[in-house]
């Protein structure tokens, strides 16, 4: 904002005034929050009689102040004198007319942004959200038994690194296949170690026990019987990860 302010004074000289030979125009200004207020210094020199040699100097301070808003940034404030002229009036009076200008510009209010206020339980429900969902491995299953094996590993993972859970499904095909390869190297090598006591037994699994499985619950998922996967195995003590032999009778 701009503002243009005159300014008008009368100067009592208390004696004649013939000429006025010199006045310069100087100002001294002190700026607070609430107005900006100082003064006007009128100096210079005049001659008292029109024949006479001599000048005498003069000097006068005149007050002025002026109120400001309250969304003015300070630090932008200027002030500036745009005219100045003056009179001699009745021989011992001179009029002054001054004319300026202050400037500055106004305070910006900023905009408070309201935070909105997070619950703890929906920063948890946010990060479930963010979880990427696990792969369905059921389709690269084919028989108990790699599911078994499968199992196996994903309980030997570090679950201390929850970058670690998040497996692509792509890897986990990969692993799986590997997985597949090498029962299958393991299968053929208990195989040829064992001498079948019933030639109408021509197929085995080998079935690698899980957590919570019992002989009782094996013997059921294969349609055996404690009898046969003794002939084969010593079911004595039975722990998880044991590979169990299992015959598969041909039909």
């Amino acid at each position: 904002m701009k503002s243009i302010v005159p300014y008008k004074k009368e100067i009592s000289f208390g004696s004649k005034i013939a000429e006025i030979t010199s006045m310069s125009l100087e100002h001294e200004i002190d700026l607070t929050p609430e107005e900006v207020h100082g003064n006007f210094i009128i100096s210079g020199d005049y001659k008292s009689h029109e024949v006479s040699v001599n000048r005498e100097p003069f000097l006068y301070k005149l007050p002025f102040s002026i109120e400001i808003t309250d969304h003015v940034d300070l630090d932008t404030f200027q002030f500036e004198i745009t005219d100045f002229s003056y009179d001699v009036l009745n021989d011992d009076t001179v009029e002054v007319d001054i004319e300026f200008a202050i400037s500055a510009e106004e305070l910006v209010e900023e905009e408070v942004m309201e935070v909105p206020v997070v619950s703890v339980e929906d920063v948890i429900k946010e990060e479930r959200e963010e979880e990427v969902e696990e792969p369905d491995l059921s389709r690269l299953i084919e028989t108990p038994e790699e599911e078994g094996i499968l199992t196996q590993i994903l309980m030997t993972e570090d679950v201390e690194e929850p970058e670690q859970e998040r497996v692509e499904t792509k890897t986990m095909m990969t692993e799986t296949k590997v997985v597949k390869e090498d029962m299958k190297e393991s299968e053929e090598t208990i195989i040829q170690n064992v001498n079948p006591m019933d030639d109408s037994y021509a197929t085995y699994h080998i079935h690698i026990v899980n957590s919570g499985e019992t002989v009782e619950t094996i013997c059921t998922m294969y349609h055996s019987n404690l009898g046969l996967l003794s002939e084969y195995n010593d079911m004595s003590q039975v722990a998880v990860g044991d590979k169990i032999i299992i015959p598969k009778e041909d039909e």
